[in-house]
């Protein structure tokens, strides 16, 4: 009678390890499609959530070239200006050592040329 019930305790315990290995055998079945579809899900969210962060980059740069632009346009003009107001101060010594000069200046040219002073 105790082989009996030894025997009868393996068998239950042989059917109940194998009713885990199917149980989980039956789970890995049914959750592997739930897998796949969570795992394409997932690359699609990555490739939107990629697109949209590309997008606002490319929107922050367009708007970072503008202001940049608009900077270095004012830097320019203001170069400019600086040259020009540069210019001018020397076009305006240049006439005024001309005129205070002038006559020393047409005395060198003549002597220069002929050789002679008047």
């Amino acid at each position: 009678m105790l082989v009996k019930q030894i025997y009868h305790i393996k068998v239950i315990f042989v059917k109940n390890m194998l009713d885990k290995i199917l149980n989980a055998d039956k789970i890995k079945r049914e959750s592997l499609p739930n897998a796949e579809s969570l795992k394409l899900k997932s690359y699609e969210k990555v490739k939107e959530l990629r697109e949209k962060k590309r997008k606002e980059y490319l929107g922050k740069a367009r708007i970072n070239i503008g202001i940049i632009k608009k900077i270095e346009k004012i830097r320019a003009s203001e170069k400019i200006n600086s040259i020009e107001m540069e210019s001018k101060k020397s076009i305006e010594r240049l006439r005024q050592s001309f005129k205070d000069n002038n006559q020393k200046i047409i005395e060198d040219i003549i002597i220069s040329v002929t050789g002679q002073i008047q």
